[in-house]
C-alpha cells in the first residue's frame, strides 16, 4: 500500500552521537519519542547527514543538513572524498554509520512508539548512489546490510528505504525507462528489491520505499515536466519511478516529505490538489495507485 500515518519523522546526524553533545541528544530523543507516547502518534528516525554543519556556507542550497551534497550515507573513506560534499570534513565511515543505526535500534527495540527506521534522507544519483553492484556506492547493498544488523536487534521494525533522486532526463536504474525521478527513483526495486537476511532467514516484509514529493516552488520540477510539477507528464513520471510499487502491488511506498514554499502561484496549488489525488488513488486510471 501507499501511505501516510499519524506519525513524526525526527532526524539525526552521525556526529551527534559522537561529540560533547552526545549525552543531551540522546536524553531530547528519548523525551520525543516520550511525548509522542502520550500523544498516541508514533515515531520513524531518519538519519539526515553526517556532519550536521546547517547554514556556515551562507547557502541554503547547498547546505549538506538540508540534503548531503556528496550524495552517498558516509563522508570518510569508501566512494567519499573525505567530505560530505559541503567542506566538511568527514567523520563518519561505511563502519561507523552502520554501528550508530545498530546502536538507535538497540536503544528502542521492543518500544512501540518507534516503528521505523528511515535509514538515509535523500540518496541522489547521478552515479552517486547506484542501485546494485556492490560498489562501495550501492545503497541498495547498504540498505540490506544495515537493515538486517538492525531488524536482528529488533525484529519488529520497519526500515525505510529512500529512493536516490535523479533531476534528467536519462535511464532510470531498470535500465529501461527514460525519464525524470526528482522524488526518487525506485526502477530498481523491479529487478532488485531490498531483501534481509537475518540467521540465513530472508525477509521482504519490513521494508518501506520513500520519495519526497515537493513542487517547483521548492524542488524545481517544473522545468522538468512541461512548466508545471502538477502536469500529465509529472503523473506518468510518477507512475514510472515510484507509482508502480503499488499499482502493481510490489511493494509499500511512503511520501516522506511533502511541503511548498507557499507562493500564491497556481502551480503550487495545482501541485496540493494533485499530491492530494495521486495519495488517494485519484488517478488510477491513469496508472497510478489504487485503493
Amino acid at each position: 500500500m501507499l501511505f501516510r500515518s499519524n506519525c513524526i519523522r525526527v532526524d539525526f546526524n552521525n556526529i551527534s552521537l559522537h561529540d560533547s553533545g552526545t549525552a543531551a541528544f540522546l536524553k531530547e530523543l528519548d523525551e520525543a519519542v516520550a511525548a509522542a507516547a502520550t500523544a498516541g502518534l508514533r515515531i520513524i528516525i531518519d538519519d539526515h547527514d553526517n556532519e550536521g554543519d546547517f547554514g556556515s556556507h551562507n547557502n541554503y542550497v547547498n547546505d549538506c543538513a538540508a540534503q548531503q551534497a556528496n550524495g552517498i550515507w558516509y563522508d570518510l573513506g569508501g566512494a567519499s572524498d573525505g567530505t560530505d560534499g559541503c567542506n566538511d570534513p568527514g567523520h563518519t565511515t561505511q563502519d561507523s554509520y552502520r554501528s550508530d543505526w545498530v546502536s538507535i535500534a538497540n536503544r528502542y527495540a521492543n518500544n512501540e512508539t518507534v516503528i521505523g527506521y528511515d535509514l538515509w534522507n535523500e540518496p541522489l544519483g547521478y552515479g552517486k548512489s547506484v542501485w546494485g553492484g556492490g560498489a562501495d556506492n550501492d545503497i541498495h547493498s547498504m540498505y540490506q546490510a544495515v537493515g538486517s544488523a538492525m531488524l536482528a536487534a529488533d525484529p519488529s521494525k520497519l526500515i525505510f528505504a529512500e529512493c536516490p533522486q535523479y533531476y534528467g532526463p536519462g535511464l532510470l536504474f531498470d535500465g529501461s525507462t527514460n525519464g525524470n525521478a526528482p522524488w526518487g527513483d525506485c526502477t530498481g526495486v523491479k529487478k532488485l528489491p531490498v531483501v534481509f537476511t537475518i540467521n540465513g532467514n530472508t525477509i521482504t516484509n519490513k521494508v518501506v520505499y520513500v520519495v519526497h514529493l515537493y513542487p517547483s516552488s521548492v524542488s524545481d520540477m517544473a522545468k522538468l515536466f512541461g512548466g508545471s510539477s502538477s502536469s500529465s507528464a509529472a503523473i506518468n513520471a510518477m507512475n514510472l519511478s515510484f507509482g508502480f510499487l503499488e499499482s502493481e502491488n510490489i511493494a509499500p511506498i511512503w511520501d516522506g516529505e511533502s511541503g511548498t514554499g507557499f507562493q500564491v502561484n497556481p502551480d503550487d496549488q495545482n501541485w496540493a490538489v494533485i499530491l492530494d489525488q495521486y495519495l488517494n488513488g485519484g488517478f488510477a486510471s491513469q496508472g497510478g495507485p489504487a485503493f
